[in-house]
């Protein structure tokens, strides 16, 4: 059986709605008020929708202060961060370089979230 059926497609659909709704019951609240930044109101609705969807985890990203959100974020920065120091990551030292040993401890986290 494919992953990606219809019928599990069509399963998916009520969350995309609810998501979405949520996002624009968000946006409303900072329409009018000058500029902000929608990257922050999409990607907690994209982490919303991809940890429901995906892993089976509410997250509610976009309606609390969401420690899933931060972590992906940290991590992001620091890998950002760790292309201009290159390590080969076979290299001993590689696992000791603080901002990787960090990376691995947000992963954890992140894991140990959606193991839950």
């Amino acid at each position: 059986m494919p992953t990606f059926n219809q019928n599990i497609l069509n399963s998916f659909v009520e969350v995309f709605a609810e998501q979405s709704t949520i996002l624009v019951d968000q946006l409303k609240q900072v329409a009018g008020k000058g500029e902000f930044d929608i990257y922050d109101y999409v990607s907690k609705c994209t982490l919303d929708i991809f940890c429901e969807t995906a892993m089976g985890v509410k997250t509610n990203a976009q309606t609390t202060d969401c420690d899933y959100m931060k972590w992906v974020s940290r991590i992001l920065e620091r890998g950002v961060n760790m292309v201009w120091v290159y390590v080969d990551p076979k290299h001993f030292l590689f696992n000791w370089i603080p901002t990787v040993k960090n990376i691995f401890a947000l992963i954890d986290k992140m894991q140990d979230f959606t193991a839950a």
